[in-house]
């Protein structure tokens, strides 16, 4: 999902109209409205605040990133954490990891 589809899921799931997020958020609706079509992206303040008023990680908002090979962003930092860490357990954690990913797509 991307980030206009997380927001109108989290908006309806509250049983909320864009005007009435948009008045929560102080924004206009048309603002709300840009962002659930991915026509206009919210500055870091703004995601701040969306993330604050439906108490959800950021990243939960942004939906998962790929990098230009298409892998998971952060893959290589999980990699670096399960670094020391035996073999087959690194490898369940990773596959884990880009299951969720995937399921979350």
């Amino acid at each position: 999902m991307n980030f206009g589809a997380v927001l109108k899921d989290l908006r309806q799931s509250q049983g909320m109209t864009q005007e009435q997020l948009a008045s929560a958020l102080k924004l206009s609706k048309s603002t709300i409205s840009m962002y659930e079509c991915d026509q206009r992206r919210p500055e870091l303040e703004t995601l701040e605040l969306i993330a604050d008023y439906f108490n959800v990680d950021m990243n939960r908002l942004m939906g998962p990133r790929k990098n230009a090979a298409g892998s998971l962003a952060g893959e290589r930092e999980l990699i670096e954490l399960y670094r020391g860490m035996p073999d087959a357990v690194r490898e369940e954690l990773l596959s884990f990891a880009r299951f969720k990913s995937a399921a979350a797509r």
